[in-house]
């Protein structure tokens, strides 16, 4: 079974924007006061009750890629988080769920009548703070991706229960729930930063394929995790008649043992120990969960790749190139953490053995995209100083010294 664990450090990650998102924080708290005590008082048991803060994080960190340093993205990041609490509040009582993120839904506590009256408060409090900003370009968008996140709500709704669902429908349902979010999340930070249209729907690539492995993970914790970890029951989704990839997928290879089991579940809302003892290990002989798991890699392999943007660099004319195959005057990698280095070589330290003797190339790393833009990086006199050792070929950069590339070998 694939290794599913969730527990990423995200404070490491969000190490660099720090600042920015504990600013979200304050800014939330700032916009749910109101005359009305009941408002503040259910914002701060939601703010209470924790969560990952990814979307304003994804916004906060694509702002600082494309060398944003305003204070607006701040606003927008607390924008999305709204929306984002929005459709969480809508949602429990839709799936009539009693626990979210470890404590009771807010539904659970103050009843549905003032629940959708607050998402109601929260969606409309949201495109409130996005105008004061007067930027029609990013309304339109957080208008777009709001109402697509509507529609996938009642695209699900049309679907729960439903065990014939297919692959494609349920993708959809991830879509428009989860990755148009994520989309208009990074599309959003690029745009503060007046990048190009090519690089802002790169952006936009980027997120959404984020969003959709993200919420493939998402839905693979509800057979894998412990309820400890979720902060609700485990087998949540079925109970709600939610069928995700890995019920498709062992509905598909299985149905004569696995239908049954499932409609079951389905139909009543309960499951037993041994129900899903049964459920787990057809999961497991079926590679269901695996296939599930490797669907979501896939994406995050997309990801991966399109995290290479390609920024606009000097032109520079002077040849030929030294011999190293990846012309590192021209190229460069960022890492997950937002450090560049030179080339891929410099990405990790590893050791090799060259005329008999034991070589070391060391991990480089010229500057951060999360706390400098990248002209201060490029520009740094001892990378100017390598780009220059590589454009003519005449000798080895010191960094390099120890690799067989940049020998030409």
């Amino acid at each position: 079974m694939p290794n599913t664990d969730t527990s990423i450090d995200l404070d490491e990650i969000f190490a660099p924007i720090r600042q920015e998102l504990d600013a979200v924080e304050r800014e939330y708290m700032r916009h749910v006061q109101s005359r009305v005590e009941l408002i503040p008082e259910i914002g701060r048991y939601i703010q209470q009750g924790g969560g990952k803060r990814i979307r304003p994080a994804l916004l906060l960190m694509a702002s600082r890629l494309s060398s944003y340093k305003g204070d607006s993205a701040i606003l927008y990041a607390s924008v999305v988080e709204f929306i984002h609490t929005a459709t969480l509040v809508h949602d429990d009582i839709v799936d009539n769920a009693n626990l979210r993120r470890g404590q009771m839904a807010v539904h659970s506590r103050w009843g549905n009548d003032i629940t959708v009256l607050l998402g109601d408060y929260l969606y409309i409090k949201s495109m409130g703070l996005a105008l004061t900003q007067d930027s029609l370009d990013v309304i339109r968008l957080l208008c777009d991706v709001t109402l697509r996140m509507i529609e996938g709500e009642l695209y699900q709704l049309t679907k729960t229960g439903d065990v014939e669902i297919s692959e494609e429908e349920h993708f959809e349902i991830i879509r428009r729930k989860t990755a148009y979010l994520f989309g208009g999340c990074s599309q959003i930070g690029g745009m503060l930063g007046g990048v190009s249209e090519e690089q802002a729907e790169a952006l936009r690539e980027y997120g959404f394929n984020l969003g959709v492995a993200f919420q493939l993970v998402d839905d693979l914790l509800d057979y894998t995790a412990s309820k400890s970890t979720l902060g609700k029951p485990i087998g949540s989704d079925l109970r709600e008649g939610k069928v995700t990839l890995p019920v498709i997928y062992l509905l598909q290879r299985d149905g004569d043992n696995a239908d049954s089991l499932v409609r079951n579940v389905v139909e009543t809302g309960e499951i037993t120990p041994e129900r899903w003892k049964k459920l787990k290990q057809l999961l497991t002989e079926h590679r269901a969960i695996e296939s599930a798991y490797d669907k979501a890699i896939e994406h995050a392999k997309w990801v991966a790749k399109e995290i290479g943007i390609n920024l606009e660099l000097p032109n520079f004319e002077i040849q030929p190139p030294g011999p190293c195959s990846y012309q590192p005057h021209r190229h460069f990698v960022v890492t997950w953490r937002g450090d560049l280095r030179p080339c891929c070589n410099l990405y990790h330290p590893y050791h090799y053995v060259f005329q008999g003797k034991k070589k070391f190339a060391p991990e480089t790393t010229m500057g951060n995209l999360l706390r400098e833009d990248f002209n201060t990086i490029w520009n740094k006199p001892e990378y100017i100083s390598f780009r220059e050792v590589n454009m003519t070929g005449i000798g080895i950069p010191e960094v390099c010294e120890d690799c067989l590339f940049a020998r030409g070998l």
